[in-house]
């Protein structure tokens, strides 16, 4: 009996035994660690039973069972969960003593690696797996943006050319980009706007490190020099058309070089194109309480024939309530869903329509928040900033479609 209990303690069995009803006490409705439990007390019994065998000879094993018998009691109740030892069932004990064989290497080894497979496959979690790929695919969030200028610029002018390259950045998170520069924001153009203020087009130059570039293969327009993506897509260099009105700005959208060529190079009137569209816009209410999609999300339909679009914002969400993300990959017939935050007073959402590997349309949609009836109801005013395309609505609170413009 002294040695039973020394080899208890040397073993540090009173540790492994209170652990085990700590977890009992905390999975107290799963039967499964129950039974995990009482098959753990057994095992700590037979094993300091082996333990405490394995040198005697077969008399003395036959005086140890003998203990056993004499030391045991009739049980008249269920002792549910026992921290103290001895409580396993001593028939069996008594059956595993007196049988009791040195195992050999090759079951203990086969025992192993039985508990290592087993280990491995339940300690491996599907969903750890697919939150470890969720953050492969959103390691361009942490791209550092810099800005090479020679010149000062107003700050919300850079401030608006930063916001623009980091949602192309997140437009193009399967080419693993590791930074980006802006390397040109110099003024093209300005007039006046149509409604008061002044009207300015800035030229945004921005080129975007590639961690494998030998790994990208370039298509749809696309112009990497020395690791460096140059230009993203067909449409061409990109500028900016801000309204400043007095000492604020007012970010309008962005035309592509591609465009202003089509309007025979004239960027006042690629400017003022731009400023017409964006202020014919469609309105409608979003209520987070509501269970309705249509009553939650703002779904744009593009009305024409494409393989696939990509887009992102940088307010609210584009996934399908409630998943929630900055960026949307859309597969041909899919709608792209923008979802706001209780909060959420503007956003911009740029997208670049596909048509095979070339960049058909390149553009954004700008939302502002034009009222709000309650704390989660909030009634939106989404205008479309994009070259031959035009937005109309579905119906009230439908959506709206973007189709080509005549």
């Amino acid at each position: 009996m002294l040695a039973h209990e020394r080899e208890h303690i040397r073993s540090g069995d009173q540790v492994v035994k209170l652990l085990g009803f700590l977890l009992l006490c905390l999975h107290w409705f799963d039967p499964l660690v129950w039974l995990a439990y009482a098959l753990l007390c057994r095992d700590i019994e037979l094993a300091c039973d082996e333990r405490v065998v394995r040198g005697m000879a077969a008399g003395e094993r036959a005086d140890y069972s003998q203990a056993l018998l004499n030391l045991s009691r009739p049980r008249r109740f269920v002792s549910a969960c026992p921290l103290a030892f001895g409580e396993a069932p001593v028939k069996g004990r008594v059956k595993s003593v007196l049988s009791y064989k040195k195992p050999a290497v090759w079951l203990v080894a086969l025992a192993v690696v039985v508990c290592v497979g087993a280990a491995v496959c339940f300690l491996t979690d599907p969903k750890a797996a697919a939150e470890d790929t969720n953050e492969d695919e959103d390691e361009n969030e942490n791209v550092q943006i810099t800005a090479q200028l020679g010149e000062n610029f107003p700050t919300q002018v850079l401030y608006y050319a930063v916001n623009y390259t980091v949602q192309q950045v997140e437009m193009m998170s399967w080419l693993e980009i590791e930074r980006a520069e802006i390397t040109d924001l110099a003024c093209y153009a300005e007039t006046e706007g149509p409604e008061g203020g002044m009207l300015l087009l800035f030229k945004l130059g921005a080129r975007y490190k590639l961690a494998e570039p030998e790994n990208v293969m370039p298509a749809g327009g696309m112009l990497i020099e020395d690791g460096w993506l140059i230009r993203p897509d067909s449409g061409g260099d990109r500028y900016m058309l801000l309204l400043r009105d007095g000492e604020d700005w007012h970010y309008i959208g962005v035309v592509t070089e591609q465009t202003v060529s089509e309007l025979g190079g004239d960027y006042e009137a690629a400017m003022l194109e731009l400023y017409g569209r964006a202020f014919a816009g469609v309105s409608w209410t979003s209520n987070l309480a509501v269970s309705s999609r249509y009553g939650i999300e703002f779904m744009f339909d593009f009305d024409f024939d494409w393989t696939r679009i990509e887009a992102g914002c940088d307010e609210g969400w584009l996934q399908r309530f409630p998943e929630k993300s900055l960026s949307q990959s859309l597969e041909a017939g899919q709608e792209l869903s923008w979802t706001p935050d209780t909060d959420t007073a503007a956003a911009t959402i740029i997208f670049t329509v596909y048509d095979g590997e070339t960049a058909r349309y390149i553009g954004s949609i700008s939302i502002a928040r034009t009222a709000q009836p309650s704390e989660i109801e909030n009634t939106y005013t989404a205008r479309l900033n994009c070259p031959g395309l035009s937005m109309t609505a579905k119906g009230r609170n439908m959506g709206a479609v973007i189709s080509p413009a005549s």
